[in-house]
């Protein structure tokens, strides 16, 4: 959608694609995993939780990124995919 037009309105696009909701929310997804690679679970799962209630669009990740694998026996990495209705098995899947 931002690809075509003059260069102006591409950016306006652009800015106005990156400064959604769902954009932020994604931004805190990356956070979070920024978080998680650092060693500061409690922040990841803090960024997490927050992620999932801006409606993060690739929170699923955390049932089968292998980047979130040692975060998944943590049950409030648990209780969000619990949330999210995925189902337990493809949870303990990706273990």
């Amino acid at each position: 959608m931002c690809a075509a037009g003059e260069p102006t309105t591409r950016r306006r696009c652009s800015a106005a694609c990156w400064n959604s909701s769902s954009a932020a929310a994604t931004r805190r997804l990356d956070i979070a995993l920024v978080q998680h690679g650092l060693g500061d679970d409690e922040q990841a799962l803090a960024s997490l939780e927050k992620a999932w209630q801006e409606r993060a669009v690739d929170l699923e990740r955390l049932s089968w990124d292998p980047l979130w694998k040692n975060l998944r026996t943590h049950p409030r990495d648990r209780a969000i995919l619990k949330k999210m209705n995925l189902s337990e098995r493809l949870h303990e899947d990706y273990h």
